[in-house]
């Protein structure tokens, strides 16, 4: 039953995610072990108008570790909306 419901919760985001018309920006540290570059992907792909930017040299607390690359990421892609 709970991997039904896990299952069922994973299509539910799919659908959503797949909706999602606005441009996304997904930022990503390249050595992130929580959630990894190939989930990164999978994610990039369901989201249709998204672009992906790795961080180097950083894990899963970009915003601790890697402040002003961050930052540097997140003002480019506002910058081309």
């Amino acid at each position: 039953a709970k991997a039904k419901k896990e299952k069922e919760v994973k299509n539910n985001r799919h659908k959503i995610l797949k909706k999602l018309k606005k441009p996304v920006l997904i930022i990503e540290g390249e050595n992130d072990t929580i959630f990894n570059i190939l989930e990164a992907k999978k994610l990039r792909s369901l989201i249709k108008n998204s672009k992906m930017k790795i961080i180097p040299n950083t894990n899963h607390i970009i915003v601790m570790n890697k402040p002003k690359a961050l930052a540097q990421e997140i003002f480019h892609f506002l910058e081309q909306l």
